[in-house]
């Protein structure tokens, strides 16, 4: 079967259609390392961090705008430590970054004349810290006079740049977990889409339709690479908005190959939404 094949959803009479399309499906996995650092009590963004990756524990390609109480503006390069961890739905679960100007060894009467300002980063708010060390009071003497601030936690909240759409699994047998479908020729995909909000999304709420991904494992050859088709970023099936569900239906013929066939909703345009969770099933030939 040609990876680069296109199939076309057959008619539910007066109601579905399945409609195919050309869609230029971009990266869509980074829009949830794409976060907005919103204050919690006045709704203000002062911030917004990019991760490279679900995972990790050097400031290497995060990048970071940050200003701190209106005054100091930090940047990824001002990093100092960072480690961090987000879920499959792209919540941050774990960060704690640290990032620091002024002198990199400022912290005592010895120090001086020095100043340096700290910024602490967790998932629920952040802190600083301010120390000034001036010039000997005496001359001649190296103790100088270190003038210490410490700024209170501050709560804040990550917002996705992003919005995330939650998808409830689709309705029929494959909700069940894996079907065997030998003689069926169609299979009818339906399910719902929901903002951050519980409100249930149709056409007009969204850039684009959700896609339809279909990932195939030759039971021959279990441990080979899976090919996707229709090939996403070139053709793509297109969800179809009935009343408050989403419907598609696949027709079956083109995926004939003995073996485990996975499909998923993607986002029709991952630059304005991502869906995550999204509806996952799986039927065997």
């Amino acid at each position: 079967m040609a990876t680069n094949m296109i199939w076309r959803g057959p008619w539910l009479p007066g109601l579905l259609a399945a409609v195919l399309g050309a869609a230029a499906i971009p990266a869509s996995a980074q829009a949830a390392f794409d976060k907005k650092i919103v204050q919690d009590f006045s709704d203000e963004q002062i911030g917004s961090i990019s991760f490279p990756d679900a995972a990790g524990s050097t400031p290497g390609g995060v990048l970071f705008a940050f200003d701190m109480f209106g005054q100091y503006e930090f940047t990824d390069a001002d990093i100092t430590s960072i480690d961090w961890a987000l879920d499959t739905s792209g919540r941050i679960v774990t960060l704690n970054l640290t990032a620091s100007q002024g002198d990199a060894v400022c912290g005592s009467t010895a120090d001086g004349p020095c100043s340096k300002l700290t910024l602490n980063l967790s998932p629920s708010g952040y802190s600083g810290r301010t120390i000034n060390c001036g010039p000997p009071s005496i001359p001649g003497e190296a103790v100088s006079l270190c003038i210490f601030g410490i700024f209170a936690t501050v709560p804040i909240r990550f917002v996705d740049i992003v919005p995330a759409y939650s998808c409830e699994c689709f309705k029929g047998p494959l909700v069940k977990g894996p079907v065997a479908i030998k003689r069926k020729l169609l299979a009818w995909l339906r399910a719902t889409l929901r903002d951050e909000d519980g409100k249930r999304l149709r056409r007009k709420d969204l850039a684009a339709a959700p896609l339809l991904e279909v990932t195939f494992e030759d039971t021959a050859q279990a441990a080979a690479a899976r090919h996707r088709w229709p090939g996403i970023g070139a053709d793509g099936t297109a969800f179809v908005p009935i009343g408050n569900q989403w419907h598609l239906l696949l027709t079956l013929k083109d995926f004939a190959d003995p073996g485990s066939y996975t499909v998923k909703m993607l986002s029709g345009d991952p630059s304005a939404y991502r869906i995550a969770p999204t509806c996952e099933g799986v039927f065997v030939r």
